[in-house]
């Protein structure tokens, strides 16, 4: 598995659960957009992160 990702926007990590998703602290799902943005499949949010 991944290390953590954090995100820039929220200030928190994102932890990969699979190639294209992952979960946040708060138990958010996030979808890999891009080498370094995620959408919050919840509120269709971008966020930035980095590894």
């Amino acid at each position: 598995m991944c290390n953590p990702i954090f995100d820039y926007d929220e200030g928190n990590f994102i932890y990969p659960t699979s190639r294209n998703m992952g979960i946040d602290s708060d138990g958010d799902f996030y979808m890999c957009m891009g080498d370094n943005m995620s959408m919050d499949s919840d509120t269709r949010e971008l966020h930035s992160g980095s590894v």
